[in-house]
């Protein structure tokens, strides 16, 4: 759901900035850099509204963690040339990974309002 958010967020965000919603075509244009900043920018806000929530109990600190932690293996990505695939993999298997864990611990434990 919050994955979910986050990409709507993201092409809205980039919809109003350039005008259109980018295609897999343009991440190699001149626009490229900036999109990827843009998203970027939105998941790290996203990630610090997360921990706020988290320190106030109402969130998970480890999906928290990954929403912050992402956008900044990705720009470090930037910088390490050749293992710039392992800095873009890490972060999406472990967005993916903890997300279905955190829901998928919520999924089989028992719901206080059942009887």
């Amino acid at each position: 759901m919050i994955a979910f958010a986050v990409l709507i967020l993201s092409l809205l965000w980039i919809g109003f900035a350039f005008g259109y919603i980018p295609g897999p075509g343009d991440a190699m244009s001149d626009n490229g850099l900036w999109i990827a900043l843009g998203i970027d920018i939105v998941i790290l806000v996203l990630g610090i509204i997360a921990v706020v929530l988290a320190s106030r109990r109402r969130f998970a600190w480890s999906v928290a963690m990954v929403f912050v932690t992402g956008p900044l293996i990705h720009f470090a990505g930037n910088f390490v040339g050749e293992i710039r695939i392992l800095f873009f993999e890490f972060p999406c298997a472990a967005v993916i990974v903890v997300i279905m864990g955190h829901y998928g611990r919520r999924l089989f434990q028992r719901s206080p309002h059942v009887t």
